[in-house]
């Protein structure tokens, strides 16, 4: 991640769906917590996500369970992208 140093060794060869996994948290996420956000139509937090071509998005009130669902289900299918 380190965007000034543009040598060999520090850049990977990706595709666009891996690229776009490495992107971090949106500055206007009012959770500040990377796939979750929160919906003032519903009042609920939101957890989304797409991997392999599948979409996965679960609804929550307490947003430390969906904290613990998202991590859960990122440990399942190993992703090794950063969280935060």
């Amino acid at each position: 991640r380190d965007r000034t140093n543009n040598n060999k060794e520090n850049l990977r060869w990706a595709t666009r769906e891996l690229n776009a996994y490495n992107k971090g948290c949106p500055k206007h996420s009012k959770t500040g917590i990377k796939y979750i956000c929160y919906s003032d139509k519903v009042g609920y937090y939101i957890f989304q996500i797409k991997r392999n071509g599948k979409r996965i998005r679960r609804c929550c009130k307490n947003l430390e369970k969906l904290v613990n669902y998202r991590n859960t289900y990122l440990d399942s299918i190993n992703d090794p992208y950063p969280r935060e």
